[in-house]
Parts: structure tokens; C-alpha cells; sequence
């Protein structure tokens, strides 16, 4: 089993899905909605490769789609790197992806 750790953009990323997710329903949403993206993003280190080769855009990177929100990450040689987590509507392209400061 490979080890989870988050950049402080992702981070970032889940704290601010977090508030507006409180702001436009309640906490307990926000709370359930978070659950469901650390819940996608556990699952990673029995399966590394649960989430589909994004290569082809950005090198090294793999892609996971969890409820409205893409995870973006790295498999490292110690780790699994979660590097950002984006709305869907964020990824049309590996150039809006780059804008964001992946």
C-alpha cells in the first residue's frame, strides 16, 4: 500500500470546495461531499491506477473523476501525490489545467 500525501494546492482545492459547498447547501452537505472525495482519493493507494493515464496532456500525471471533481496525481516511487483537485467544468483542457497552476 502506497502512502497518500497532499500539496498544499490540493489542500487548498478541498478547503475551498469545502466553504462553497457550506455556502450554496449546509455544512452537513459540505462535510459528506468531502468524505466522498477523500473516500476517492484513499482508494488510491491499494490502486494506483484506478484513475485513467492524463500523460497525453500533462506527463506523469493520472486523472480520477470523483462526483463533480477531477483529482489529479502522481504515482511516485514512495507515494501517491495528490497535486490538485479541480470542478470538472475546470478541465476541458490540459491548457485551462496549466492556467491553474497544476
Amino acid at each position: 500500500m502506497s502512502k497518500l500525501s497532499v500539496t498544499p494546492k490540493a489542500e487548498s482545492d478541498l478547503i475551498g470546495i469545502w466553504v462553497y459547498t457550506c455556502e450554496e447547501w449546509n455544512v452537513e452537505q459540505a462535510d459528506k461531499y468531502l468524505e466522498q472525495l477523500e473516500a476517492g482519493m484513499t482508494q488510491l493507494m491499494n490502486h494506483p491506477s484506478l484513475g485513467t493515464n492524463y500523460s497525453h496532456v500533462l506527463p506523469g500525471y493520472r486523472r480520477l473523476q470523483v462526483e463533480r471533481h477531477v483529482v489529479f496525481y502522481k504515482v511516485l516511487e514512495a507515494e501517491i501525490l495528490i497535486v490538485r483537485v479541480l470542478h470538472e467544468d475546470m478541465v476541458c483542457s490540459g491548457q485551462v489545467i496549466l492556467a491553474t497552476g497544476l
